[in-house]
Order: structure tokens, then sequence, then C-alpha cells
């Protein structure tokens, strides 16, 4: 039993309860330019000796050139623990959410607020304001799915 309580005494656990913020992640060819990100777990490690815990380094990695589409808890980095420069550890980083890839319509409807952002704030009077809201409604009516029973003379149609 002495000998047991010898062991334990030498051992120390070092539990991280606070990690580094993470802050949102870019994404390419996303449906959202940013992604938020979580920590999968608490790191955990056991010392057998005395530690000194501003010894103790941390590192957050991210894969490069992350890009859509991601699913939600998908691992897209991790932190990384050493101690006096040996790695003891690591913790996966997870997506918080998840984002599609990217479409032609997505990209459309970027382009065109983009543009009404641009435009609408500069339009000097209520007739150019009144043209720019056509055409915003004129495209997003043609971007929009169509039922399985409409015709391109429906599509057509709802334009003019």
């Amino acid at each position: 039993v002495s000998l047991l309580d010898y062991g334990f005494s030498l051992c120390k656990i070092y539990t991280d309860k606070q990690p580094p913020t993470l802050s949102s992640v870019p994404v390419h060819n996303g449906t959202k330019e940013f992604i938020s990100c979580k920590y999968e777990k608490n790191f955990s490690y056991v010392f057998t000796s005395e530690i000194n815990q501003n010894n103790i380094q941390k590192k957050v990695v991210f894969q490069k050139n992350l890009s859509a589409p991601i699913k939600k808890n998908q691992v897209i980095g991790r932190l990384e623990y050493s101690y006096n420069n040996k790695k003891i550890g690591a913790v996966s980083i997870l997506a918080s959410e998840t984002v599609g890839k990217a479409k032609y319509t997505d990209y459309l409807q970027k382009l065109l607020l983009n543009l009404w952002n641009n435009n609408f704030s500069s339009a000097k009077n209520s007739s150019q304001r009144k043209k720019l809201s056509y055409i915003v409604v004129l495209v997003r009516i043609e971007c929009e799915p169509f039922s399985k029973h409409s015709t391109h003379s429906d599509r057509v149609t709802n334009i003019g």
C-alpha cells in the first residue's frame, strides 16, 4: 500500500479548463465565408514528476485551405500541447455547424447583394432605386428552384 501511495504522490494531473478562444475560420467555396468551431473536449495529461505549468505550450493548427462542404462536428484542426518542447498530446477542433458547397446561384446572389448595397446607397433619386429593386427581384425569381410541374414558359411568364 505504501508503494502505491508513493507512486500516486508523484503523479500530477494537468487539465486545461481554459483553452485558447477560437475565432471563426475562413472557408473556401462555401455558402458561408467563415465557420465557427469548438474543441472536442478538455485536454488532460498525467505527469509523473513535478510540473511547471508555465512550461506548457499550446498551438492551434487548422487545416490549410479549408473547403466546403463541411459537416457539423467534422475535424478541421487541433490544439497541440507540448511540455519543455516535447509533444504531450492534442485535442481536435470541430466545426460547430454545417457549411454547404456554394453553387452558381449562391455566387450570383452574393454578387447582386454587393451591387445592391453599393449602388442603392449611391442612387440619387427614387426612380434609380426603383430600377435597382426591379433588377434584384427579377434575378431572384430566375434563381429560385422550380416546381416539378413548371415549364420554361412558366419561368418566362414569371419574369416578364
